[in-house]
């Protein structure tokens, strides 16, 4: 195993300060109600884009593909230990021609065509925080569990693994909460970003070299740094640290050499029947003209259920009707 360091700094600087924030107007868009094909639905986990008509869901212990339309296409793989079956299907990510599925029970990808045909496993010996995929590698956003880095690149072809990137002590803490990652596969670069730093960097996938694309100002993304190392902190000190602090969500690409960067601010705060997020809002930072992007956490509740495509923000939230259930892929145009 060998680490990839930081070269090339500052290539693209952009700033954004609140002092031009400013909150959107946004309407939410149902996309389409997922129909309930004999009662396979349940919560939803993870969703990717398959295609432009294509969607594929994690929900409960079943990988489900979709239209657009919430017409049920079919079932991919099934439950169980057996070869090519997975165990807790927690995260899903999709090509044109292929399902990767990460089974968190059993440690393993398990990759499958659109068709349902199994493909490849690919053992990975850690919990993650998210993940993408290449012809030749599968991106892992570490769950900071295993060492003081952010990506993992698993090489398919022989289960080598290259680390890239640095993970502060406060990063490894936020990476517990359960979120999409900032963490985005374009051209021949991975973008990726910590969770407690509003920087953008990139690898060059031919060189190996990692360079800062962005990097954003704001007065209110501000994580509290640690008197004292991880190690020392006891659960209840780190589940508060959770709700206390911000973290960088998504990775968007605006255009083709721009790049916003989406995060979770506010405080959760503990109630007599639970905890709230009311006071929490999502941010958008982007562009080089201070602009700023504010979004009210009830809009969108779930922030490990996104994805972004064609200028769009998706999302999926739960519809209860008496004793019907529904998942709702819904969406905002962003730029």
């Amino acid at each position: 195993m060998r680490s990839l360091v930081f070269v090339g700094i500052a290539l693209l600087v952009s700033s954004c300060i609140h002092t031009s924030r400013h909150s959107t107007d946004l309407i939410p868009e149902i996309v389409c109600s997922f129909s309930n094909h004999e009662n396979v639905l349940g919560l939803p986990i993870s969703f990717d884009f398959v295609n432009d008509t294509t969607v594929v869901l994690a929900v409960d212990n079943r990988v489900l593909l979709y239209s657009d339309s919430g017409k049920f296409i079919r079932q991919i793989g099934r439950p169980g230990k057996a070869l090519f079956e997975y165990n807790f299907p927690s995260l899903v990510r999709a090509t044109e021609d292929s399902i990767y599925v990460w089974s968190s029970m059993s440690l393993q990808f398990i990759s499958f065509g659109v068709d349902g045909t199994p493909g490849s496993i690919y053992p990975y010996d850690s919990a993650l925080s998210d993940f993408d995929i290449t012809d030749d590698l599968i991106v892992i956003y570490t769950a900071a569990k295993r060492g003081d880095h952010i990506l993992d690149l698993y090489h398919k072809d022989d289960n080598r693994i290259e680390t890239v990137g640095e993970a502060t002590d406060e990063h490894r803490i936020l990476c517990q909460n359960s979120s999409v990652a900032p963490l985005l596969l374009k051209d021949d670069q991975i973008l990726f970003a910590s969770k407690d730093h509003l920087q953008i960097y990139g690898l060059d996938c031919n060189s190996g070299a990692v360079s800062e694309i962005a990097l954003f100002q704001s007065s209110s993304f501000n994580v509290n740094k640690l008197p004292a190392g991880i190690t020392s902190m006891s659960r209840k000190e780190k589940s508060q640290y959770l709700k206390d602090n911000p973290i960088s969500l998504m990775i968007l690409p605006v255009e083709t050499d721009n790049f916003a960067l989406m995060t979770l601010e506010g405080k959760t705060e503990l109630e007599a029947d639970g905890v709230s997020n009311l006071n929490r809002k999502y941010d958008i930072y982007y562009g080089n003209d201070s602009n700023h992007l504010s979004i009210p956490w009830g809009i969108m509740k779930y922030w490990h259920l996104f994805s972004y495509r064609n200028g769009y923000l998706y999302y999926l939230n739960n519809e209860i009707d008496g004793n019907d259930e529904a998942i709702l892929l819904q969406r905002v145009k962003l730029f």
